[in-house]
């Protein structure tokens, strides 16, 4: 009867072993958790952008943090001979920039932008936001909800508007 019970025993763990050898069990797929580690970070930068004859740009923020795919800067001024940038956050990551907090645009042609946010595409050199914004040009000064602007064409785009002043 022990012999049996053995040899029936060994049958299932014959099979078992069988069934287990033909399971590709390495194969299953574990994603690691993607931990996103600083590769450089610096504080107080100042940096200047230059040309063979004149300084083109001057940029500076009080913290600037890397990461893989981004960065960050705090507190940034970007000072250029054609716009000014304010913002107290910077997100750059790949073609796009995220700015916020107390965001001020300012360029050569009298159009000034204030914002808590505001977003920058670098190709196409469009400046655009979707939150509460103030925009002025020259004497008039616009309240509204979104705004686009093309810095190359020098045309903007705004809906939404709550009040437009003109203070002569």
């Amino acid at each position: 009867m022990a012999i049996k019970i053995f040899s029936v025993l060994m049958g299932i763990f014959s099979l078992v072993f069988v069934f287990l050898g033909m399971q590709d069990l390495y194969s299953i797929e574990i994603k690691p958790y993607s931990v996103d580690f600083k590769s450089i970070e610096a504080h107080d930068i100042g940096a200047f952008e230059l040309n063979s004859s004149i300084v083109n740009s001057f940029y500076e923020a009080d913290d600037w943090i890397r990461f893989n795919d981004k960065d960050e800067f705090v507190r940034v001024n970007m000072l250029s001979l054609e716009q000014n940038i304010s913002a107290n956050e910077l997100l750059m990551k790949d073609n796009n920039i995220s700015l916020k907090g107390d965001v001020y645009y300012t360029d050569v042609n009298g159009t000034r932008i204030k914002s808590d946010e505001i977003f920058y595409i670098r190709d196409s050199k469009i400046l655009y936001t979707d939150s509460n914004f103030k925009a002025y040009k020259d004497n008039n000064t616009l309240l509204g909800n979104s705004l686009i602007y093309d810095l190359e064409g020098r045309k903007i785009r705004i809906e939404g508007v709550r009040l437009w002043l003109d203070a002569r």
